[in-house]
């Protein structure tokens, strides 16, 4: 059976064990999964416990204190690291995330059918809801499709250039070619993330505009979904953002903020760069719609 890899970056969230035991308890197949995690936190849950109780026996689970937390480009790369092509498939979901039942079988035939239309691409979307009702239950969205976005100039001098805006899902059972990267959820063969993948150098503003332009530029079309496999619980009720209290973040931030400059001034190479100026045009002439506020 082809393998999942599945990377998870989580920074002083208490919902990460909780989204491991989701992951493994809604999957049909958890055995072929491997899960690459990486926890930066003062106490780390015992997933090792997780792992034993549903038989995974390959994994990663790297932890450092929270106070070595460099920023979301750094601990996304972190959980990269151990792939290579004997994963067929790739998984990236955030450590506060739940799963549906059967999402790797569900997920897996929804991509191979959407494969057969649009040639070589990755599923990613921002995944419906869950919030915490008053007595401690999960409720879930109703929506059994996850977002679909537009982009469009982001405001004067900012940094990042380009900003999503939410847009009605039209893909039918297909998917629908939307041309912007998610974080929250990103599948697809592996191989394809190898080609793109995270720039340690970005902190938190230009990961995803930084991505969507290079999955473009290296042919690889970016799918919002049909279904939603998970759900994403947005308030962060339970963990705590590096910038909130770390004393190092304005350091990442700068160093961050020069790569994006350089990003969009064709400074880097091929690997984290606008490889094809070109293609980077026709992505803003394909997508890129103009601002409304």
């Amino acid at each position: 059976m082809d393998k999942i890899f599945v990377s998870i970056a989580s920074y002083r969230d208490q919902e990460l064990l909780d989204t491991v035991f989701s992951i493994l308890k809604q999957a049909k197949n958890p055995e072929r999964l491997f899960l690459s995690i990486f926890s930066q936190d003062d106490n780390h849950p015992n997933l090792e416990h997780l792992f034993e109780l549903f038989n995974v026996k390959h994994y990663v689970y790297k932890k450092i204190h929270y106070s070595d937390a460099r920023g979301v480009g750094y601990a996304r790369a972190e959980t990269q690291k151990p792939l290579n092509n004997s994963y067929k498939y790739y998984l990236q979901v955030d450590s506060h995330t739940q799963f549906i039942e059967h999402w790797d079988e569900k997920i897996v035939d929804h991509y191979e059918k959407a494969i057969g239309y649009w040639g070589d691409l990755i599923f990613t979307a921002y995944p419906g809801t869950y919030e915490y009702t008053e007595t401690g239950n999960l409720k879930f969205a109703t929506v059994l499709v996850p977002t679909c976005l537009r982009i469009q100039p982001a405001t004067e001098n900012s940094p990042i250039r380009f900003e999503p805006k939410y847009k009605d899902y039209v893909g039918g059972d297909i998917g629908e070619f939307h041309g912007y990267f998610c974080a929250g959820l990103a599948f697809g063969y592996s191989e394809h993330f190898l080609k793109v993948p995270y720039d340690d150098q970005i902190y938190f503003n230009g990961e995803e505009q930084t991505l969507a332009i290079r999955f473009y530029c290296n042919d690889i079309k970016l799918v919002a979904p049909p279904y939603n496999y998970c759900f994403h619980h947005y308030t962060g009720k339970k963990r705590i953002r590096h910038w909130e209290q770390s004393e190092t973040w304005k350091k990442y931030d700068e160093i961050g903020t020069k790569r994006l400059n350089d990003f969009y001034e064709y400074k880097l190479d091929a690997t984290y760069g606008i490889s094809n100026k070109e293609k980077y045009h026709m992505w803003q002439s394909c997508f890129v719609t103009p601002r409304v506020t």
